[in-house]
């Protein structure tokens, strides 16, 4: 089962969604895949649980939270 999570902080701009993909990492902990495209938006893909499962990660230059 693949959950595509998304989230987009507000008042940023996508130019240009269809972005080539700029990094890609995988955690075997916790099952996800994370995508990141040139205009800075993140795709969190997580393999496996349930649909109802939600989390949320903010990634600054510095640090995760």
């Amino acid at each position: 089962m693949f959950t595509n999570v998304l989230y987009q902080v507000q008042n940023i701009k996508v130019i240009d969604a269809s972005a080539l993909v700029s990094a890609l990492n995988f955690c075997s902990q916790t099952t996800s895949l994370v995508v990141g495209n040139q205009s800075g938006l993140v795709h969190i893909y997580k393999l496996s649980g349930t649909s109802c499962e939600t989390s949320v990660h903010f990634v600054t230059k510095t640090k995760n939270e």
